[in-house]
């Protein structure tokens, strides 16, 4: 009985009773919330499991209990809480469903119940049609160019006449473009005001416009951007700067919205293979405006294969991306009905190690680490060539 009041007896006491304290909150949380071993948990379950291990081997004693309660404790926030929503009576609005992430986000909410109003600049086009066929009768198709301030409105009229007094649950901002990558030097100023209308003013006019409906619901606005607005790339200057205008707005509207119930969620992809980027006659058009728009002697500094290498460029890094859209639907899904969604989400390749290296390795390094990853095949301008 003695030994149960020693030290070790007592330190052994407390230990078992974090343990089972630990285990039963994971308990708790695994029922309640459905709680999958992903990455994020099984890392956090192994660096308890050192945690525990230093505990015992490098410090004994009532701190080394203080350390492992610690862990437990960061291990528990640490697990993803999926507290889920009941889909019944929700209406959500996504714009751009012609093709991406768009089109499948629109399948996948039809299939779990959700009152889907899809977005779509062309909606006679072919996207339009195979969603029809396939979603029930829950989908309603809207012609909406997200830079037409007189679809918008007319989007919303419609919209509004199809909800109940619940409002609209979530905006999925997801509308953007690219078109072709090249030097921000050599892309006209077209491109620059093109990639601002579509990926922020569109997006913003949505917003605004939808807002009414959405804080009757204490709903969710979700924005769709991208890795780019952490860590530059070469040759997404216009595309970089639009998402990068569109995720301060997003941000700021997080502050502003919270007092109305409203969650706020970006989405910010890794590498997929989406329609975002041009497709051959696309670029062709954009690289003939680039030649045409730019003053010769840059364009002579450059030089013309320099220009079309791009291409080549773009092609290259597209046999990286993962075709699998479901990661990026699946973050969607979360942040439109967790009932504590994240700020942020990561889906797909990339999104841990470039935003590492970016803000924690010197630049020298990642300028080096960024011509090696991602500039295979790229041919120096015309001027710095050695001949």
């Amino acid at each position: 009985m003695a030994d149960y009041f020693s030290e070790t007896g007592l330190l052994n006491l407390l230990y078992t009773a974090a343990s089972i304290l630990l285990a039963g909150a994971l308990f708790y949380r695994w029922l309640q919330n459905d709680l999958k071993l992903g990455l994020k948990s099984s890392t956090s379950l192994f660096l308890l499991f050192f945690a525990e291990l230093l505990w015992i081997i490098a410090i004994p004693g009532y701190s080394g209990f203080l350390f492992f309660s610690i862990a437990c404790l960061a291990l528990y926030n640490s697990l993803p809480h999926c507290r889920m929503l009941p889909v019944e009576g929700k209406a959500v609005l996504i714009t751009g469903c012609d093709s991406g992430f768009g089109y499948e986000l629109v399948k996948h909410l039809d299939a779990q119940g959700f009152t889907v109003f899809a977005g779509f600049l062309n909606e006679s086009g072919t996207g339009a049609s195979e969603l029809k066929k396939c979603c029930s009768n829950n989908l309603h198709v809207l012609q909406m160019d997200i830079t037409s301030s007189e679809q918008i409105e007319k989007a919303y009229q419609y919209v509004k006449s199809k909800l109940n007094a619940k409002g609209l649950w979530g905006i999925v901002s997801n509308a953007g473009i690219l078109h072709c990558l090249c030097d921000g030097e050599l892309l006209p100023m077209s491109t620059y005001r093109q990639a601002m209308e579509v990926n922020f003013f569109g997006g913003v006019e949505v917003l605004k416009v939808f807002c009414p409906l959405l804080r009757k619901s204490k709903g969710r606005y979700i924005t769709v951007i991208s890795l780019t607005v952490h860590v530059p790339f070469r040759g997404y200057a216009a595309y970089s700067a639009s998402k990068a205008a569109m995720y301060t707005y997003a941000e700021t509207m997080r502050l502003e919205l919270s007092k109305w119930g409203i969650k706020v969620a970006a989405i910010v992809p890794g590498g997929f293979k989406t329609n975002i980027f041009a497709s051959d006659e696309e670029w062709n058009r954009q690289i003939k405006k680039i030649t045409e728009n730019v003053r010769p002697d840059v364009v002579g500094e450059y030089g013309q294969d320099y220009i079309f290498n791009w291409k080549d460029i773009m092609d290259s890094s597209m046999t990286t991306c993962s075709s699998d859209l479901s990661l990026v639907v699946n973050d969607i899904h979360h942040a439109l009905l967790a009932e504590k969604p994240s700020h942020e989400y990561f889906p797909g390749k990339g999104t841990v190690i470039f935003p590492f290296i970016y803000h924690y390795c010197p630049r020298w390094f990642f300028s080096v680490f960024m011509d090696s990853v991602l500039s295979k095949g790229q041919l120096l301008p015309s001027a710095n060539r050695k001949y």
